[in-house]
């Protein structure tokens, strides 16, 4: 309605995407936000690749409402 708040993040944080999404989803700040874009650093690196497959379950499986969106083009 009328005055409701809508969040979107576009999030380019060089890397601190892998601390600050966790962070985000630990202190439950992530149910704030309507929409989430993404840009992943360190593609093919299995230790970020890890902590990339637990947020995007996570979100999927916590907060179901959260469009979440990575790698935009």
């Amino acid at each position: 309605g009328l005055g409701a708040e809508y969040l979107v993040v576009k999030m380019d944080i060089e890397s601190a995407e892998y601390d600050v999404i966790p962070h985000l989803i630990q202190t439950g700040a992530i149910s704030k936000i309507n929409e989430l874009y993404v840009e992943f650093h360190h593609p093919g690196n299995f230790e970020y690749e890890q902590i990339k497959t637990y947020i995007k379950e996570h979100i999927q499986n916590h907060f179901p409402s959260l469009e979440f969106f990575d790698n935009w083009p």
